[in-house]
């Protein structure tokens, strides 16, 4: 059994007695354990319990996923604790760590060099790891808990006038840990708390070490990263003056030069576009894998992704049910076409199933994802990841035999009804006129921050929204995405071909109701509608109405 724990020593930790680890005999539920002296005891207990900790009546867990488990455990005769406990993914996770250190090790070695830096960083009291041989297993790292502590967008809610105050004490502690050699790449305010003080200046700490740097020299284009992670977290929060702020304030404090601070904020702003743009495209294919939120499996001829919290044997009732209903003409068949077939369970999934085509067309692009039914997949994780209401989607199962259909789960919306019906009980008068504005701005917000987005449904008719009225107004969600892409960049001829497609109402629809929709997108949409679009609009509306012989949309 290697020690890897042993080469971890604390010269000494700012603010405490301790003059080093100590390595505790023996192993601990297999697990060789290192605590600082007056930690060992803890050590010992939450060693014992580790693998049982959840269960514990003090416990509760903070964060969960494949590889980190967090929990806050409360213990007689101890501060409140936080408890990291890492698993090795693997056989890779197994050989990275015989020549890198472990992320428990990382941290506590970081925690140690911050806090001689004067950087405030939750003080670490014992550390394990577990190994096979020389092969990792799992580690655990347990720490004081930052008492009191609150997000530092939680101080900003609370007392608006506090803003500036936060942001500058966010951009000086930026500095602080560059003046010092210190990166953190995953700097931004979700990995930041701020506690109080008697001089009603807050007091940041920073968590999550186990990436922190210490590079010889930090560079222009690594401040700006470290900034732009911190923007792209409060841009939806603050007004872009505040954000500048917080850059010409970083700029005062890290000493740079007139140029280096002139052009600090436009390359900040633009690197965090850049990052927004990736980590929106990585969270969009996340269904994709096998992850902490979802399952890729194969059953049979079947390829299914599913979430994690949706149990496959559902999944197979789901299918299972749709084809008996399909077979027996059921009334749980809700549409029927020579492309698609949607039903609803007895349990309130609506299950849609693409139907098998020519083989020429339908086998060869299920093999290489081509699927009508993973571009919906896709497209529902994606907009629920950007904010936009859609069917709460449960799984996607793709048959890979020949002429094989796929299906898409998702939860059903009995109550909404389809906008197109509405929109002609409204022409028919049967609809108040307050209630068409505010279903017409609730549609044009959700628009807007889809084009806002770079996003783009290639149908957008009245047809592809349900609506549902609720006591706190009506509840659009969009629906039918497989024809959703997600773009770069949204060109100005798909936003005006998609708001025309909008505009292609029945008659009796007043023009006060399509202007509410208008001013609800302009408000959402950076890109506003001026008089110039809005005859182009109508030109594509009229022109449209004239093709199909100025008969109302189905």
């Amino acid at each position: 059994m290697s020690e890897p724990a042993a080469s971890i020593t604390h010269e000494g930790e700012s603010g405490s007695p301790e003059s080093g680890l100590v390595l505790i005999p023996g192993l601990i539920a297999g697990r060789r354990w290192a605590a600082l002296p007056a930690s060992a005891q803890l050590a010992r207990q939450v060693g014992d319990q580790l693998d049982d900790l959840r269960n514990l009546p003090g416990c509760t867990i903070i964060k969960e996923n494949m590889v980190r488990t967090v929990y806050r455990l409360r213990l007689d005769g101890f501060p409140d604790l936080i408890v990291k406990h890492y698993r090795s993914r693997g056989l890779r996770d197994a050989l990275k760590h015989l020549f890198r250190p472990t992320k428990a090790e990382a941290e506590w070695r970081a925690a140690r060099r911050m806090a001689q830096a004067g950087i405030s960083v939750p003080r670490m009291l014992a550390l394990a790891v577990k190994r096979s041989g020389p092969l990792f297993q799992d580690a655990a790292l347990v720490m004081e808990a930052i008492r009191d502590g609150r997000s530092p967008l939680d101080w900003v809610h609370r007392d608006p006038s506090a803003r500036r105050q936060m942001l500058e004490l966010i951009a000086s502690l930026c500095a602080r840990m560059h003046r010092n050699g210190i990166v953190h790449p995953d700097f931004h305010p979700g990995n930041v708390l701020a506690t109080e003080t008697g001089a009603n200046v807050p007091e940041l700490h920073v968590l999550d070490l186990h990436s922190v740097r210490f590079p010889f020299h930090i560079g222009m284009r690594t401040r700006v990263q470290s900034l732009a992670m911190v923007v792209e977290a409060l841009q939806h929060a603050l007004e872009h003056g505040e954000l500048r702020h917080l850059c010409e304030h970083y700029a005062g404090s890290a000493g740079l030069d007139a140029r280096s601070a002139g052009k600090l904020w436009d390359r900040v702003l633009c690197a965090a576009r850049r990052s927004g743009r990736a980590r929106m495209s990585r969270r969009t294919v996340r269904c994709l894998k096998t992850s902490s939120g979802f399952v890729r499996e194969r059953s049979g001829s079947r390829r299914i992704f599913r979430a994690r919290a949706f149990p496959a044997a559902r999944v197979t009732a789901a299918i299972d049910e749709h084809r008996t209903s399909m077979s027996a003409a059921s009334a749980n068949v809700i549409h029927r076409a020579s492309k698609t077939a949607v039903s609803v369970t007895e349990d309130g999934l609506c299950v849609k199933e693409w139907l098998p085509r020519a083989l020429c067309r339908s086998w060869p692009r299920t093999l290489v994802g081509a699927s009508p039914g993973r571009t919906a997949w896709i497209a529902a994780n994606g907009l629920i990841a950007r904010g936009i209401a859609v069917p709460d989607p449960f799984a996607l199962v793709e048959d890979l035999a020949l002429r094989g259909s796929c299906y898409l789960i998702t939860r059903y919306e009995g109550n909404a009804r389809p906008v197109n019906d509405l929109a002609r009980e409204a022409a028919a008068g049967n609809v108040a006129e307050s209630e068409q504005k505010a279903m017409a701005a609730a549609i044009g917000g959700l628009v807007g921050r889809l084009h806002a987005q770079g996003v783009c449904h290639h149908d957008t008719t009245t047809k592809n929204f349900i609506a549902e009225r609720t006591p706190q107004g009506w509840d659009v969600k969009l629906v039918d995405l497989d024809s959703v892409r997600f773009w770069r960049k949204l060109t100005a001829e798909r936003r005006l071909e998609a708001l025309s497609r909008l505009n292609d109402l029945p008659d009796g629809i007043s023009h006060r109701v399509k202007l509410a929709f208008l001013k609800a997108y302009g408000r959402h949409c950076p890109r506003q509608i001026d008089a110039r679009a809005a005859a182009t609009i109508a030109a594509m509306t009229l022109q449209r109405s004239s093709a199909r012989g100025f008969r109302p949309p189905e």
